[in-house]
């Protein structure tokens, strides 16, 4: 959820919530202070015609123009946490129980080679920028990270730097302001193991770090142990939330005794939960619920969600207090949408429409995804000698990554098959690939030939400015690197003079479109 830096002041707890928390003392599990109200609904499903997919680890957040905004942990079923490489997106208007969410190309993609996950994103929103803290490592599991990404608009995302290098597969970060009482510090929460060990015996545990800034952070500690459950990995101490609720902290965890089973501890210090095997851990709810997320709406109603593998999505059901606190006196105020921020898409181009895939305007411009196949954006502009450029950024690359190598974005021209332009179109791609970091091509499409290809460095973020001119049988295209000079790198004499239209492709990944324009 999205948690503003304007926090309240801490303010001294009711009679009745200084007896519940009282009650709670030296005891693992006591009177309930928090509870689901209803039935769990389910809001969003990922899955694509003939095929699985899942959300996990995920954030709800109200952002620009009344849209609520989840971006979370997906891939395609089975699961396979070690290669979930993107980060989904799924957007609703005004209402956050809204059955059917309206996908969107994904929110991040991994970078390889040194990222082969995404895991867990939270945001919190600080003086008019969105705060992304998400899981991004490799396969070496004692040097997980923790990194941080900013957007204005939820939208488009800028990588900042990895904050903290989290250990033994320290993950699932949440951030809140602490409030006036802890010099408005940011905590941010998240799960580990001690000892930091890949073997042996471990104790799962949540470690707190704090920061003024919400880049540099320092006082890493331990703040709650859930003891060991035999193994090194996993456990009872995933997908943290913390809540404050005047002077009461709840710490909602999972998974336990069960994947789907969230438990919540209260506590009077932000800084200590407590130990559930050293029974001084105050635990006063437990919730169906795998990574569950609390949320609370442009109402003031409270919400929690669920998730998980094999679950098809996200769900979600109301959330009732039964502490006395005062609901104005927390760390989860009625959230505010920022002014809505118009979308531009650049471009003198009509009549465009979808040819497979998920395509949308962004204020950033246009944004397309397609996980696995080829995906076009076609206009009704027909032309047979022309100048045509965009710039375009692969935002993510491939869904699965044992294919990074075949994640591409594309301007597409001379197409005789609007409808299909697979079956017949000209193509200029700038295509990720090993082991000479990517590939600037020619080809055509119907049936698949390459006209001319070389080696170019393509990354996932860069943004590549691509000039496409057509005279006659002769191709050029130019590329220019982050706005800098074009420069000629493919010249070719045999494409056929035909009259076709214009678009734009994707293929295995997800990428930005802006400034698309032709000069005809």
């Amino acid at each position: 959820i999205v948690i503003e830096t304007e926090m309240m002041a801490v303010g001294v707890p009711s009679i009745l919530f200084c007896t519940l928390l009282l009650l709670c003392l030296d005891c693992v599990e006591s009177n309930v202070l928090v509870e689901t109200s209803g039935p769990f609904v389910h809001i969003y499903n990922p899955s694509v015609s003939g095929q699985k997919w899942y959300i996990n680890d995920h954030t709800v957040i109200y952002g620009p123009g009344n849209y609520w905004h989840l971006i979370g942990i997906t891939h395609s079923g089975p699961a396979d946490p070690g290669y979930e490489v993107n980060l989904a997106h799924a957007t609703s208007l005004s209402n956050v129980t809204r059955i059917g969410w309206t996908k969107a190309p994904f929110a991040l993609g991994a970078i390889p080679p040194g990222e082969t996950h995404l895991w867990a994103p939270h945001i919190v929103y600080h003086k008019g920028v969105y705060h992304m803290f998400y899981c991004g490592g490799g396969m070496d599991r004692t040097k997980s990270k923790i990194q941080l990404a900013t957007s204005t608009d939820l939208w488009s995302w800028k990588r900042v730097e990895t904050i903290l290098t989290g250990g033994v597969d320290g993950r699932d970060p949440m951030v809140m302001n602490l409030g006036e009482l802890y010099d408005n510090k940011w905590a941010l929460y998240y799960t580990g193991t001690d000892p930091d060990s890949t073997s042996g015996p471990v104790s799962h545990v949540v470690y707190q770090v704090t920061s003024y800034d919400l880049v540099h952070w320092e006082n890493e500690t331990i703040v709650f142990d859930c003891g060991s459950d035999g193994h090194n990995y996993g456990g009872p101490c995933e997908s943290p939330f913390v809540v404050r609720r005047g002077s009461g902290f709840y710490l909602f965890t999972g998974s336990w005794s069960g994947y789907s089973t969230t438990r919540v501890f209260l506590s009077l210090d932000p800084y200590f939960f407590g130990s559930v095997p050293k029974k001084t851990a105050n635990q006063v709810g437990q919730i169906a619920s795998h990574a569950a997320e609390v949320v609370r709406d442009q109402h003031g109603k409270y919400w929690i969600t669920r998730c998980g593998w094999g679950q098809e999505g996200v769900y979600i059901a109301p959330l009732l207090w039964k502490d006395g606190a005062n609901h104005y006196n927390t760390s989860m105020p009625v959230p505010v949408s920022p002014p809505a921020i118009p979308n531009h898409f650049n471009t003198n181009l009509k009549g465009w429409k979808a040819v497979g895939g998920v395509w949308t305007e962004t204020p950033n411009g246009l944004q397309g995804m397609h996980p696995t196949n080829n995906a076009f954006y076609m206009s009704t502009h027909s032309a047979v000698n022309f100048t045509y450029q965009a710039n375009l950024t692969l935002t993510t690359t491939s869904g699965d990554p044992k294919k990074w190598s075949d994640s591409a974005a594309a301007l597409v021209f001379r197409t005789t098959k609007p409808t299909d332009p697979a079956a017949g179109s000209y193509v200029v791609t700038m295509q990720t690939a090993a082991p000479n970091n990517g590939i600037l091509k020619l080809f055509k499409f119907g049936p698949y030939q390459t006209l001319q290809q070389m080696n170019f460095n393509v990354t996932a973020t860069e943004t590549y400015s691509v000039r496409v001119v057509a005279s006659g049988a002769n191709v050029d295209v130019f590329v220019g690197v982050g706005g800098g000079p074009l420069v000629r790198y493919i010249s070719y004499n045999g494409v056929p003079e035909v009259s076709g239209t214009l678009g734009l492709n994707i293929w295995q990944s997800a990428a930005s479109f802006q400034n698309v324009m032709v000069d005809a």
